[in-house]
């Protein structure tokens, strides 16, 4: 928790020091090791945040607003 991967966004295939947890480091994170655990029991007792589908840029149910939006650095989508 709270480590970087050296601006790898996929670090899943990386068997090295990249993707291993230095499990020495949950004392100094415990408060951030709790949050996350907290956070996970809350998704768990609230099915309202797990999605069955990947957002897609399409409106909602027929309507003007759309589930997810792309917009650049200026705000314009």
């Amino acid at each position: 928790m709270g480590r970087t991967q050296e601006g790898n966004n996929n670090a899943y295939c990386q068997d090295n020091e990249l993707s291993w947890l230095d499990w020495n480091l949950q004392n100094s994170n415990a408060d951030l090791l709790d949050f996350t655990r907290q956070l996970i029991h809350f998704r768990r007792r609230h099915p309202v945040f797990r999605r069955r589908r990947w957002f897609q840029g399409q409106a909602i149910h027929g309507s003007a607003v759309s589930d997810i939006g792309w917009y650049n650095s200026d705000g314009v989508k």
